[in-house]
């Protein structure tokens, strides 16, 4: 047996990592700001039983924004992006812009904790999944930091304050 192999975790101690993270989406989600407090309350469990499994609250935010987007994976993998690019990409946005609404405040709560690069690299697929799409639609090639530097795939990757300055959709 490797002695690099990390340890199984108890089940109770993976329900309790689980409702730690969902309370802090839903918890951040509403309010950036909101306290340990407010976490571990909505939670149902003690600071002591967070910190045992988060150090800090930078660790914490980063758990509730991974799963968040993996969460969105789950939905935007579902779209169909075959046939005409411009299409695929019409369809991936409705749903794209849903999940934006839903995480944009825990968003705001990461980008105060988090380096700008971590927050870029947990929302790699989604980006991976629209420079595709433009690669695809606009037959050219495009390396992903060339394509993030033009600005091809900054709707995925975009602040939550570049966000709110930009027009709504259609607006």
């Amino acid at each position: 047996m490797s002695t690099s192999a990390r340890p199984r975790r108890r089940a109770d101690a993976e329900r309790s990592i689980a409702r730690i993270v969902t309370a802090a989406r839903e918890v951040l989600g509403r309010d950036p700001d909101a306290s340990i407090d407010d976490i571990v309350k909505a939670a149902g469990v003690g600071r002591m039983t967070l910190y045992g499994h988060f150090p800090n609250r930078a660790a914490l935010v980063e758990a509730a924004l991974a799963d968040a987007l993996r969460a969105g994976e789950e939905v935007l993998s579902t779209v169909d992006l075959d046939g005409d690019a411009r299409d695929a990409l019409a369809r991936l946005i409705a749903p794209s812009w849903a999940l934006v609404a839903e995480s944009t405040k825990l968003l705001q709560a990461a980008e105060g904790l988090l380096p700008a690069a971590r927050i870029r690299e947990l929302h790699g697929e989604a980006a991976d999944r629209v420079e595709d799409l433009i690669r695809r639609g606009s037959g050219r090639a495009c390396s992903g930091p060339t394509c993030r530097s033009r600005g091809w795939s900054t709707s995925c990757t975009t602040s939550s304050t570049e966000r709110r300055r930009r027009p709504a959709p259609g607006g």
